[in-house]
């Protein structure tokens, strides 16, 4: 045996031995599952959600954990329901899982039972309830909790109205989980002086926090700022990129606020044309707060249209892929198949790699 060929050798078994051994652990897995433990059954429907085709099975394993009183496969099932993967959309049973896996202290299910009595999602629409878990849910430093939280706090539902709370919500948000959310909302309250003193700066440092992490509310609110001269020079063409990177995520928000800055662009160039036909210097229209216009020049600074302030989290439900399983567990995949290829490829390689080493030896000696 050549030095190339113990080198092949060695790399293939390099690369077989932790097939095996995910084989192995696989093997191991399904045998737990089988006897009732539940975290392998979690794990194992786990790992069946990693192949899109054996959905049915993962629901299988995962109701089987969730009916043995784990948390994480009640949360993960409730998900299901909630979106209607293979099991058919179902309100009322994914509200059951979640109360199930929230009674336990599952933050993610306490957030999501929250939304559901916002909403009135399989259960009777309650302000208050949703409150409650809310704030179990922000205990444990859930984000998107703390940003209804303010939402709750500024719309005074569940809650007694109360701006300046809100505002320490969406700012525990932003502060400690740098929600975009959370940073959009504070800009929207600088904007209109609910709860802190008008700062339309301040409101505009905070809509580029939101927008800088693609969040499309905060590319809408960017974008009436400049479109209005909010703490900015006026700049449609800004307020134009900004919208439309909103629309390409799709606010609804951003396409009726295209339409208004078309509008705008069209009164602008009028007025403009209007004041130099009558001899007039043209200047920026748009000011700072203290530096507005006279009113009879403002025809282009119209009332700011509604901002697009979340009334509930963006982030509806918990995705599949955000609930982590009690341990890392490969798919179920055709391990020998894929063990048999490798080696076939290994073997493939080793013999190329000889028979060009061959090659080589022979041309350098008759050369040498």
């Amino acid at each position: 045996m050549t030095w190339r060929t113990l080198f092949c050798v060695l790399i293939g078994g390099l690369v077989l031995i932790p097939v095996l051994v995910w084989a192995r652990d696989l093997e191991a897995l399904k045998k737990a599952a089988k006897k009732g433990d539940p975290k392998a059954q979690y794990e194992l429907g786990y790992a069946y959600t990693l192949d899109t085709n054996n959905y049915e099975e993962a629901v299988r394993w995962f109701r089987k954990a969730a009916k043995q009183g784990l948390p994480e496969a009640q949360a993960i099932l409730g998900n299901f329901y909630e979106t209607g993967i293979t099991v058919g959309r179902d309100y009322e049973e994914a509200a059951e899982w979640y109360e199930k896996a929230a009674s336990q202290g599952f933050a993610r299910s306490q957030y999501n039972l929250g939304r559901f009595y916002q909403k009135g999602w399989g259960v009777k629409k309650d302000y208050k309830k949703a409150y409650e878990w809310y704030i179990l849910a922000a205990e444990q430093n859930i984000e998107d909790a703390k940003v209804n939280l303010g939402n709750l706090y500024r719309d005074g539902k569940g809650v007694k109205r109360d701006p300046k709370k809100a505002f320490e919500w969406y700012m525990k948000a932003a502060e400690e989980n740098n929600s975009p959310l959370g940073q959009n909302n504070i800009g929207t309250l600088y904007l209109e002086g609910r709860g802190v003193e008008k700062d339309y700066t301040k409101a505009l440092v905070w809509f580029e926090k939101a927008a800088n992490q693609n969040e499309p509310l905060g590319h809408n609110n960017l974008a009436l700022m400049y479109m209005n001269g909010y703490g900015v020079e006026q700049d449609f063409d800004k307020a134009e990129e900004y919208l439309r990177l909103a629309a390409q995520q799709e606010l609804d928000l951003a396409f009726d606020n295209l339409r208004l800055l078309a509008r705008k662009k069209e009164a602008a160039m009028k007025f403009r044309q209007m004041m130099e036909e009558q001899g007039h210097e043209v200047t920026a229209l748009a000011r700072t707060e203290k530096d507005r216009v006279s009113p009879d020049v403002v025809m282009v600074s119209e009332q700011i249209e509604p901002i697009g302030i979340s009334s509930v989290g963006e982030k509806d439900f918990v995705s599949l892929a955000s609930l982590q399983p009690v341990r890392t567990t490969p798919p179920q995949i055709y391990i020998w198949e894929i063990a048999l290829l490798i080696m076939i490829f290994l073997n493939i390689g080793g013999y190329l790699w000889v028979a060009v080493g061959k090659k080589m030896e022979d041309f350098f000696i008759k050369n040498t």
